[in-house]
């Protein structure tokens, strides 16, 4: 015989997925209808000089030059039967639109995190303009003394680009957060965490965290 209950189907489990903090972090985002954009702008200004009564001013004017922005594009789809958005057991179609949505967000903020170069089809991403200069020693020490000498530092050379804090993130891997809100003085005392809880913070800076960053070297995050 075959069962004439029929099952009953209550909530919804949805995807657990990473967070995307691209969009959150920029201040603004232009967008082009038209392909490529050329964005002017500044590499250095005039130069003032102290002179004597009669004598002639140096001459100085500013330096431009662009900033070619390529025309990218990224996608998604999926597909289903018109039955099952017709008598699906939940709102399928909604479901299935938000997904391409979310995916979507992912894909942007793993590409514009994690690309070191810029293709024919994708951007290039924030470890792909970093350079050898920028980057500092590994930390040998785990202490509290280390860590917060090292995070001063790589604020000191950030601040020496006449960039500062108010204009500042952090962008960092969810393990990373945990582990600075781990760390204690000798005290017992939680100073990144402190910050952290109250502010959401950290020197100033607001934190972002994402497990779209990878932890080990450069290997997929999503693997």
């Amino acid at each position: 015989s075959q069962p004439l209950v029929a099952p009953e189907y209550k909530g919804f489990i949805d995807l657990v997925r990473a967070r995307t903090i691209i969009r959150n972090i920029s201040n603004h985002i232009d967008m082009s209808s038209n392909g490529n954009v050329t964005i002017p702008r500044a590499i250095s200004g005039s130069t003032a000089s102290w002179v004597g009564e009669g004598q002639v001013i140096p001459e100085s004017a500013p330096n431009f030059d662009v900033i070619n922005m390529l025309w990218k594009k990224i996608a998604v789809t999926s597909s289903m039967t018109k039955e099952l958005g017709m008598y699906g057991a939940f709102d399928v179609s909604r479901y299935v639109s938000e997904d391409l949505a979310k995916q979507l967000g992912i894909g942007e903020d793993y590409s514009l995190i994690n690309n070191t170069a810029r293709t024919e089809t994708s951007p290039n991403g924030l470890l792909g303009y970093t350079t050898a200069s920028g980057n500092f020693s590994a930390v040998t020490g785990n202490d509290f003394a280390s860590i917060n000498t090292a995070l001063y530092q790589a604020l000191s050379f950030i601040a020496g680009k006449n960039f500062y804090t108010n204009d500042l993130v952090w962008i960092m891997p969810v393990q990373v957060e945990l582990y600075l809100r781990s760390i204690a003085t000798t005290l017992g005392i939680y100073p990144f965490a402190n910050e952290m809880d109250r502010t959401g913070r950290l020197f100033g800076a607001k934190v972002y965290t994402t497990n779209l960053i990878a932890t080990n070297g450069g290997t997929d995050p999503k693997n």
